[in-house]
Parts: C-alpha cells; structure tokens; sequence
C-alpha cells in the first residue's frame, strides 16, 4: 500500500508457475489486486532457467 500511496511508478507483475497457480488463484489474485487499488498487473510466466529447485523444474 505504501508504494501504490507514494505515487511512485512502479510495476507489479507476478512470475506463474502452473503447478502452483491455477487459474482460479490467478483471478483471485488479479481481483485482489484490483481490489487493492493496483492500477496494472501483469503475469509473467516461469522460466526455468537458473530454478535449483527440483520440484519446480
């Protein structure tokens, strides 16, 4: 909230991964968002370039 209130241009994105963000959570997400006053959102998918974790890969 503090960022969105200091009128500083910012970006917000979410990086998604499908095994961990369905589409009903990302909705969710985007409506609370919104509901937030969050001006843009934008959903970056994930790459699995330099992920150590295993379970994501």
């Amino acid at each position: 909230m503090r960022l969105l209130e200091s009128g500083v241009a910012c970006d917000i994105r979410t990086t998604v991964h499908d095994a961990l963000l369905d589409r009903s959570d990302r909705a969710r997400l985007a409506s609370d968002l919104v509901a937030l006053g969050v001006p843009a959102h934008r959903l970056q998918p994930f790459r699995a370039a330099g992920c150590t974790t295993a379970s994501l890969l």
